[in-house]
């Protein structure tokens, strides 16, 4: 694939809140593929060496702080990228 971030879906935003008070942007975003085994691992320090599988649904979910990032590894469901996004956060995710 040429560019793997253009078969980048956003599944979710969210608004989280940096010092109680200025809002700053999370999304979950869907690859119908391991997006680190496409763009490699030294892109990302924690990104895993081994092949993640892709979820029951054909996709795997990333969170992306920033605009046409990816901030995490992959996960199987909407719902445990969310989790991961929440934790990296000091306040609660509004998701929109």
């Amino acid at each position: 694939m040429d560019d793997p971030d253009e078969a980048a879906r956003v599944i979710a935003n969210g608004t989280w809140l940096y010092d109680s008070a200025v809002p700053f942007p999370v999304s979950i975003v869907a690859f119908p593929f391991d997006y680190w085994l496409e763009v490699g691992p030294a892109d990302y320090e924690d990104a895993p060496v081994e092949p993640t599988p892709i979820g029951p649904d054909g996709h795997l979910y990333y969170v992306s702080f920033g605009a046409r990032r990816v901030d995490s590894p992959g996960y199987a469901s909407i719902e445990e990228a969310k989790a991961e996004a929440q934790r990296r956060v000091p306040s609660v995710i509004a998701w929109g």
